[in-house]
């Protein structure tokens, strides 16, 4: 049965398909978050501001860690959406979800019922930085357990 692997963090998800869980993996797709990076740039533009006044600078950083936690779930429901796309067209299979474990916990808030019931494992690994061989061996020893 094909598996699908997510690989994400914050700003990047890649998504991969194989013939099985035990299988090379080919990349499919690059999700990125493009709306963390226009609130990178907003903030950049802000900074000046912000040095100005102790109480700004708190109230810039709590709206700031509010818009980072938005463009998470945002960009959580554009993973999902994306493997609800699979799911719908039945290329999906097994799913195999590997993400920083702050969005780890992202994903599994947006992730519908239909879809929980093909994950097979989830690791809390940031493993984004890696070549697909590298995932592919760190897959390797979760799978062996």
């Amino acid at each position: 049965m094909t598996t699908t692997v997510i690989v994400a963090d914050e700003a990047t998800a890649r998504v991969f398909s194989s013939v099985s869980f035990r299988a090379k993996l080919n990349e499919i797709k690059l999700l990125t978050n493009d709306h963390d990076r226009e609130l990178d740039r907003e903030s950049l533009k802000e900074l000046p501001i912000q040095t100005l006044s102790p109480k700004r600078e708190s109230h810039s950083q709590e709206h700031e860690e509010s818009q980072k936690h938005h463009s998470k779930h945002i960009f959580a429901q554009k993973v999902i959406s994306y493997i609800e796309e699979l799911y719908q067209k039945q290329c999906l299979g097994h799913l195999v979800i590997v993400a920083a474990a702050e969005f780890l916990g992202e994903l599994r808030k947006a992730t519908p019922a239909e879809i929980e019931r093909n994950v097979i494992l989830e690791m809390p690994e940031d493993l984004t930085k890696l070549n697909t061989e590298q995932i592919y061996q760190q897959l390797q020893v979760y799978y062996g357990r």
